[in-house]
């Protein structure tokens, strides 16, 4: 089972940084993450209940402070102190009595405080506290028509995890040959070939063909439905390609990063159906190349992965996508070779987003 993304979870305060120049707040990190709080809200090893940046949140009273942004959590820099807050942590009381009864009182009779406190890190909380997700509004999509939830018995959903999120995944990858490459914005496509039947899906689920939807277009524009059940029937497999739809009409946020006229495909990763795997990054970029469509932009390898976050983090900075002095989102990391992640129960990868491309969001 692959591991979801969390939005709203229980974890520990790892650390309380100071703030030069403030007074009535300084920084926590939770995680990979580092979020402003109240002077005196948590000291190290609290728990709280964290946030993750676009999660949106209820319209309850103890959010209305978050009202102005629209219940949306968001990366955001403090002009005046210099410090870049990703995340919002919150005190557990939040949940409510019953829950924290059911934590802290009811437990109590079968395991001590520190037990019960070490079994509520990372407890998944979005569903309880009614989280949602923020999804950028697809232009171009109006004609999309769902046939059904995404195919999962097929091919996993396209959802990177951000390294803040799951940082236990250096530890998997340390040492590993590893090869990174530029994340694109857009939207997420998938097109497979199964015992010669083919299918197109957004994210989150697989596609009526109709007139006008944007995800057949550029599927009718590489002619994949007939041409991707071809190649998999010569070489004797059944794949799922996917990629990330960019250009004009399929619009992020107001942006078109990549100065893109048209809306084009970037494939970014090839999924063998039969071996409940993907292929190696070179193998995916070969399949690309056989197929005529672009693969995302290399960016670096590396026969030793050896970074930290903050590391990673400033890799980002200053990178532009290709033919543009628009920034890149953030990089993907993963090993060369496909390599399972037990973690997460995937493959082993992860995106680091750059933090000035989420500051420049309109």
């Amino acid at each position: 089972m692959i591991i979801m993304r969390k939005l709203a979870s229980i974890q520990l305060i790892d650390e309380i940084i100071p703030i030069k120049g403030a007074d009535s707040v300084e920084l926590a990190k939770v995680l990979g993450w580092y979020t402003i709080v109240k002077i005196g809200q948590f000291k190290k090893g609290d728990l709280c209940c964290f946030f993750e940046i676009d999660s949106i949140v209820p319209e309850r009273p103890e959010f209305e402070f978050m009202r102005p942004k629209k219940f949306r959590v968001k990366t955001m820099k403090s002009s005046r102190l210099g410090v870049v807050s990703q995340g919002l942590a919150m005190n557990l009381d939040i949940l409510g009595d019953e829950y924290l009864y059911e934590c802290f009182g009811g437990m109590q009779t079968f395991k001590s405080p520190e037990e019960t406190r070490a079994s509520l890190v990372g407890a998944d909380v979005t569903g309880l506290l009614n989280v949602q997700k923020y999804e950028i509004p697809i232009e171009g999509g109006k004609n999309t028509k769902a046939k059904g939830m995404f195919p999962t018995y097929i091919v996993p959903e396209t959802d990177e995890l951000r390294i803040q999120a799951f940082p236990n995944l250096l530890q998997e990858i340390w040492g590993l040959p590893y090869v990174a490459r530029i994340k694109y914005d857009g939207t997420s496509f998938t097109c497979y070939s199964f015992n010669e039947e083919s299918g197109v899906c957004s994210r989150h689920q697989e596609l009526y063909e109709t007139d006008g939807d944007v995800y057949w277009r550029i599927a009718h524009i590489y002619d994949l439905p007939k041409r991707l059940v071809e190649y998999c029937k010569l070489i004797g497999k059944n794949y799922a390609i996917q990629g990330e739809i960019c250009g004009p009409i399929v619009i992020h946020g107001g942006r078109n990063p990549l100065n893109a006229k048209i809306d084009d495909l970037h494939l970014f990763s090839v999924y063998d159906i039969d071996a409940h795997a993907y292929l190696s990054d070179a193998a995916a970029e070969s399949v690309a190349k056989d197929l005529g469509i672009k693969f995302v932009t290399f960016f670096e390898k590396g026969d030793f992965f050896n970074y930290t976050i903050a590391e990673l983090e400033e890799k980002t900075r200053g990178v532009f996508y290709p033919g543009t002095k628009n920034q890149v989102e953030g990089l993907v990391f993963r090993p060369k070779e496909y390599t399972y992640s037990p973690s997460i129960g995937g493959m082993l990868s992860f995106k680091v987003i750059n933090k000035d491309y989420l500051l420049e969001e309109k």
